[in-house]
């Protein structure tokens, strides 16, 4: 997961609204979801474009600081995508 949409949500104080019920919600699910996972999750920066061998990372500005989609290669110059791994 990019480093920087991982500490966006592992950190309340990146709430626009803190009083806005409905993102203190997505803030808590996504920090419920990450829990088991602690420690076991490894992030990785801007400038590494290909985080598994064979998937590409790609940013996907927009929803979140950090936000990335994901390709998995199946033949040279041939992709799919894999996912819009979003918390």
């Amino acid at each position: 997961m990019r480093d920087t949409e991982y500490e966006y949500w592992m950190d309340d104080r990146n709430m626009k609204d803190p009083s806005n019920e409905i993102e203190q919600v997505s803030f808590q699910m996504v920090q419920t979801a990450m829990a088991p996972y602690e420690g076991l999750i490894r992030t990785f920066g801007r400038d590494e474009k290909e985080p598994i061998s064979g998937i590409q990372a790609s940013e996907a500005p927009g929803l979140t600081p950090g936000h990335t989609a994901y390709f998995k290669y199946r033949e040279k110059n041939d992709r799919g995508i894999v996912s819009d791994c979003g918390a």
